[in-house]
């Protein structure tokens, strides 16, 4: 785990790093001809073909070779064997509306919490979490039986001693060729759309630096988290990171993942790092 000397040193990683293997979402044409671009200089990328700096490379540097000499990895493909626990003895959310600050990184940007422990927290383990930004990934990192998805988001959070929980959730989009989905959108309206998303892609889109965000709207805890012990999914990789991800899944409009993409930098490759091996990890579902 991440010892108290460092937690100064984790704020910062979190808050600049955080910026699949046979990934289902690639980004499409018309996410690359709306300006979508990665920064020109950068220590590492997505790219999984060109062998320099891409996922497979990562912990090829003294600096990040967690990356690679790491056993409990970040993401993984979560199982369907796990053990079981009450819903009570998983995450307790109390998040709300609170202002965030614009943070740019590579082939992401995020939002930091702009004063420290005023955004929200969550209670696990019989300690509380304290919310310090949030950031999306497309496609998902990771993956559920088999199955990714096209956006996640990580809500970031660390105890005052520095320890890391990162609760995830899922976004799926529909039908963008449905009827309805026609017929909505003749009409000016967003069938479907996720307010949360629309909110935050409307905010970058217009450079806005602190804006309100309505977290809470994504967090329920009604179908329960699954969890387990990983890394950061950005280099350096560092381990000791607590993912819950949420079993309840959202629904977005295609739309919104491609814009994410634009704003993110990330159109050509997406922001996914490849999923990694459990090596004997244990799942807990907190469902019961």
């Amino acid at each position: 785990m991440i010892s108290t000397v460092s937690v100064f040193l984790f704020f910062a990683l979190v808050a600049t790093a955080f910026a699949a293997s046979g990934t289902a979402y690639v980004a499409d044409k018309q996410c690359a001809e709306k300006g979508g671009t990665s920064p020109d200089t950068v220590s590492y990328s997505y790219d999984m073909t060109v062998g320099e700096n891409g996922p497979g490379e990562w912990g090829d540097s003294e600096e990040f070779s967690t990356c690679k000499t790491g056993q409990i990895q970040s993401p993984i493909d979560f199982p369907t064997e796990v053990q079981y626990g009450m819903k009570m003895d998983g995450p307790m959310p109390n998040i709300s509306v609170s202002d965030f600050e614009m943070s740019a990184g590579s082939f992401n940007w995020a939002l930091n919490c702009k004063e420290s422990q005023t955004c929200g927290y969550t209670m696990f383990g019989g300690e509380k979490y304290y919310v310090l930004n949030i950031h999306m990934h497309s496609p998902s990192e990771h993956w559920l039986n088999g199955k990714q998805y096209p956006l996640e988001a990580h809500i970031v959070h660390l105890t005052p001693e520095g320890k890391p929980l990162v609760i995830a959730t899922m976004f799926e989009t529909y039908d963008a060729d449905a009827y309805p989905v026609r017929v909505y959108e003749n009409a000016n309206m967003l069938y479907g759309t996720n307010p949360f998303l629309k909110s935050i892609l409307n905010n970058v889109a217009k450079g806005k630096q602190e804006f309100p965000v309505h977290l809470g709207s994504i967090i329920d805890a009604s179908k329960g988290y699954c969890s387990y012990v990983g890394s950061l999914t950005t280099p350096p990789c560092t381990e000791g990171v607590t993912f819950m991800m949420a079993q309840k899944v959202q629904m977005m409009n295609p739309k919104q993942a491609r814009e994410y993409l634009r704003t993110a930098g990330a159109c050509v490759d997406g922001n996914a790092r490849p999923i990694q091996e459990l090596n004997g990890r244990q799942v807990t579902c907190y469902i019961k």
